[in-house]
């Protein structure tokens, strides 16, 4: 079993992010499709979604959420990028 992170991008929220305990991607898409539909009062359109990071479950194992994780550290000048 894996925890996803997944970016959904939708047309009247923006960007909402997601996580997902699931045994395939593609269980983890339909999975947090689900999520992000059950979450907000009007039906979101979702226009994308897009891994952003996998882990296998384990004790531990977490991931740390920002708006945009990158857009962020540009803002703070703290880009490390590669």
């Amino acid at each position: 079993m894996n925890l996803y992170r997944i970016e959904a991008e939708t047309k009247d929220y923006g960007v909402v992010y997601v996580a997902v305990a699931a045994e395939s991607e593609e269980k983890a898409f339909e999975l947090a499709e689900v999520e992000v539909e059950k979450s907000f009062l009007r039906l979101p359109v979702i226009e994308n979604l897009c891994i952003t990071q996998k882990r296998s479950i384990k004790a531990g194992a977490a991931f740390v959420f920002a708006e945009d994780p990158v857009q962020t550290a540009l803002e703070n000048n703290n880009f490390q990028g590669k």
